[in-house]
């Protein structure tokens, strides 16, 4: 850790559940999403199923990437 950052036990909580209900639902977005793709898509459904979970999850890495762009001034300022 960087001098000044400190990050309060709450917050390393709250990151470890979301990322342990992310891991338990994933497989059933996954199941979810296939089974209502199956009637129009076939036996690709499965694969696009994958292909928008995979896509929620670079949309989410990307907006993390822009907010901590802004994270060094946002410290500034406290």
């Amino acid at each position: 850790m960087e001098a000044g950052l400190e990050v309060s036990d709450g917050a390393r909580t709250r990151v470890g559940c979301a990322s342990h209900d992310a891991h338990r639902s994933g497989p059933q977005v996954v199941g979810l999403l296939n089974d209502w793709l199956e009637p129009s898509l076939g036996n690709l459904a499965l694969r696009w199923s994958l292909v928008i979970v995979l896509s929620t999850s670079a949309i989410g890495a990307g907006l993390l990437a822009l907010g901590a762009r802004r994270l060094p001034e946002a410290l500034e300022s406290i």
